[in-house]
């Protein structure tokens, strides 16, 4: 039942239960509101029974509590479990129904098998009622004296038919290998079930953290390839059956042999037909165990050739002579010497750059939640969930020895759909910063970024919105291509100075950081951003070395 307005503003109820339950709230007074309302937009006159609702509203409102604001770990880990159970419902679907298939063939085809195998294993014995007969004919000649005649005595065969022997072993064969298959199958079953059990204790991270372990040991173990061993073991054994079985009808009837080859024939070619359109093309719907299993030792294998041939081609060179290895020996001593003065990084110099040495001793022990920031950057297609794992990249201690190209991507596709033309879009300004700063720190760390797409798709010296931070990093994102002619009261911001490192920046472009950062005494109190500032301008004399690009604390 809805009260009726009074002139006055609505006062607490002062009954005796709810005073004693409830604790005192303060009702804000709806008169301000409700003007707020009716003035501004001079709608008509609200109905009283609608002044009533909304006071009732703003009780209830007020009475609620509110929600507590997230830190960046506890936004990773709820946005990473509904992508950590959307994809563990597809996994377990898609094995637990392959595994049925698989189960209910291996149970149906044993059967079959094992009639078959009933049915020839009399030829591999003696008949025992030749055996019977001669018995009885010894018998009758040792009670009357000799044999009846016309009546021969039946001899054992002491020879079996070598192709009967081959069909039962093929048949032997391809029992074994069903039987086989349904055992993996089984043990596939608890192997589900193990990995379905993760995250039953502790807290949210604790739960995720174990989940993702358990998904790296997947991978790392190869249980997809495993997995692809199950159904290739039941066409083994399919093929094994159909030429035992022809071979057993070549020792009956050759037409029907020669049928039943026929047909044999022409499966094992339209099977390897679809295996090699599986190989040649990956959008071949004629996908099969045995062609996934094949392209992963084709990839393997010509990724081993393509490292053999680098390191031969390294070791064909021509004879020297003794007095030129030495004087190249001693050469290369004094290029291994540290540099006693800064060396520039000038456009000649750059492709002859020695291994740079690391400044810094050795990293930090890799942040835990990396696999699960990688995981969720490379699976999910929800901006909000990059979004709240980008958030996270930059506070880990990344390792450098990483794939980071998948990740680098996805990220970069993100922070272009936050953009209209060069215009960021309404409320994606901290969406795109966050990519763009993951991009740079996976960026920096990575080892191969030749693949990866520029995450900057337009001219970034006309960038619209976005905040000072945001658009300081676009334009320092390439500093290259940064034209402080075009651009005005630029700043250089703390996230700034930790990207252009990575990009090995040369001599020229130092100005380009110095006019737009003025560092004072009171700027540089803070010794994180003087350690950054100091890494930075150290960049423009000598390339970093990648330890200490990935090292973000650099105080």
């Amino acid at each position: 039942m809805l009260c009726q307005p009074q002139p006055e503003p609505v006062e607490a109820p002062s009954s005796s239960q709810s005073t004693a339950e409830t604790p005192h709230v303060a009702i804000p007074d709806m008169k301000e509101e409700t003007a707020a309302i009716e003035e501004p937009n001079k709608q008509p006159p609200v109905p009283p029974e609608e002044k009533a609702t909304l006071r009732l509203h703003a009780a209830v409102e007020a009475l609620k509590q509110k929600p507590e604001a997230l830190d960046m770990k506890t936004a990773l880990w709820n946005a990473y479990k509904p992508l950590a159970d959307e994809f563990d419902k597809e996994f377990k679907d898609k094995y637990g129904t392959n595994l049925d298939t698989s189960l209910i063939f291996a149970g149906l085809f044993s059967a079959v098998n094992s009639a078959f195998i009933i049915q020839i294993q009399p030829q591999l014995q003696p008949d025992p009622n030749v055996i019977t007969q001669g018995l009885l004919m010894h018998l009758v000649q040792n009670i009357t004296g000799s044999i009846p005649p016309g009546i021969q005595v039946p001899m054992p065969a002491t020879r079996v038919d070598s192709m009967v022997v081959i069909a039962q072993s093929f048949l032997y064969f391809s029992l074994f290998t069903t039987l086989l298959a349904a055992l993996l199958a089984v043990l596939a079953k608890q192997w589900l079930l193990h990995y379905d059990s993760a995250g039953e204790r502790g807290s949210m991270e604790d739960r995720g953290l174990e989940r993702q372990r358990k998904v790296d040991g997947l991978q790392r173990w190869k249980f997809d390839f495993v997995m692809q061993i199950f159904p290739l073991l039941l066409q083994t054994s399919l093929l094994l059956f159909a030429a035992a079985l022809s071979i057993y009808l070549w020792t009956i009837n050759n037409v029907i042999a020669a049928i039943s080859i026929g047909l044999t024939s022409l499966g094992v070619i339209l099977y390897i037909l679809m295996v090699l359109s599986a190989i040649i093309s990956r959008d071949s719907p004629y996908q099969t165990s045995l062609s996934a299993i094949l392209i992963s030792i084709t990839s393997y294998a010509a990724t081993v050739f393509k490292d053999l041939k680098q390191k031969n081609y390294s070791f064909r060179r021509a004879p020297d002579t003794s007095g030129e290895v030495q004087h190249r020996n001693v050469l290369q001593k004094f290029k291994d010497l540290p540099p006693l003065l800064p060396r520039f990084n000038s456009e000649k110099s750059r492709s002859a750059t020695p291994k740079p040495t690391p400044m810094f001793g050795k990293l930090p022990p890799p942040s835990k939640e990396i696999q699960a920031v990688l995981w969720a950057l490379e699976t999910s297609t929800d901006p909000r969930v990059v979004e709240a794992a980008a958030v996270m990249v930059p506070s880990l201690q990344w390792p450098i020895d990483l794939e980071l190209q998948p990740a680098m991507r996805r990220l970069a596709d993100v922070f272009n759909g936050c953009f209209t033309y060069r215009t960021v879009r309404e409320g994606m300004a901290a969406r795109a910063t966050s990519s763009l700063k993951a991009f740079g720190v996976l960026e920096m760390i990575s080892s191969n970024s030749e693949d990866v797409v520029n995450p900057i798709a337009f001219n970034p010296n006309f960038i619209g919105g976005g905040g000072d931070e945001l658009n300081s990093l676009v334009h320092f994102f390439k500093i290259s291509s940064f034209n402080p002619g075009w651009v005005q009261n630029t700043i250089v911001t703390q996230w700034t100075l930790r990207l252009v490192p990575g990009q090995h920046p040369q001599e020229s472009d130092l100005e380009k950081v110095l006019d737009h950062f003025n560092p004072n005494g009171e700027l540089l109190q803070d010794s994180s951003l003087l350690a950054d500032f100091l890494f930075c301008i150290n960049s423009f004399f000598s390339h970093p070395a990648r330890q200490d690009l990935a090292l973000m604390d650099k105080k």
